[in-house]
């Protein structure tokens, strides 16, 4: 059984008609029932509740799509591509059916990246490597979220993980909030950065939780 630590950064995927559509879902509130103040709540409101809106779509595999993808086997390198979708798929599934034995994805509530890449594959019409188990239930990988806490209503972001356990965390100026706009910024750069930041905290966390870090473990132990 080998380790793939896994991340992927995201974006909306809608075209004009889509997000039209969206603005003329968008109505005021039951209590305005005046014309004039029905169309002032609406100047006020429409276009940041589409905005939104817009955002939530790339969280859903349907309407959104992947612009980055982060990995490392083991203890090797992070690797991250940015670019066409379809091609950073075809990479992760060339580089995992190469490893020719069953993989253990690791990541941090990496059940939404597992299915979120197997989506956009079905989309893609990319045949998924069989080493993963694509549309696994959240025990068939090792995610640190579930294994620091199980309870839904606990759960913990990765930040505050990397800020607990005392590893660098991988938020900085950019977070998963902020993907959307660096892209329309045209920060590609920074966002693979990002990435691979996250890639290497959830592997430091894991290492951590699972005393797999002897160095990182014996320094708990002394203090």
């Amino acid at each position: 059984m080998k380790q793939l630590y896994l991340d992927l950064e995201c974006i909306p995927n809608l075209d004009a008609a889509a997000i039209a559509e969206i603005a003329d879902s968008i109505t005021a509130p039951g209590n305005y029932k005046k014309e004039d103040s029905i169309k002032e709540w609406l100047s006020e409101n429409r276009q940041r509740m589409v905005d939104e809106q817009v955002h939530k779509a790339c969280f859903d595999g349907a309407t959104g799509k992947i612009i980055c993808i982060g990995w490392a086997w083991e203890n090797d390198p992070v690797k991250c591509n940015t670019g066409d979708e379809k091609q950073l798929i075809e990479i992760l599934f060339d580089d995992i059916s190469a490893s020719k034995v069953p993989v253990t994805v690791v990541g941090h509530n990496v059940g939404w990246d597992v299915r979120y890449i197997w989506q956009r594959a079905v989309v893609h019409g990319i045949n998924p490597p069989r080493q993963i188990k694509w549309q696994g239930k959240p025990w068939d990988y090792q995610c640190t979220m579930l294994l620091w806490n199980p309870d839904s209503q606990r759960r913990i972001s990765l930040d505050r993980l990397c800020k607990a356990l005392g590893v660098p965390t991988s938020k900085g100026d950019l977070d998963g909030s902020k993907v959307w706009q660096a892209y329309q910024d045209g920060r590609i750069a920074k966002i693979a950065e990002y990435c691979q930041r996250d890639v290497e905290a959830t592997r430091q966390c894991y290492q951590r939780m699972t005393f797999v870090n002897k160095e990182a473990t014996s320094r708990t132990i002394e203090r």
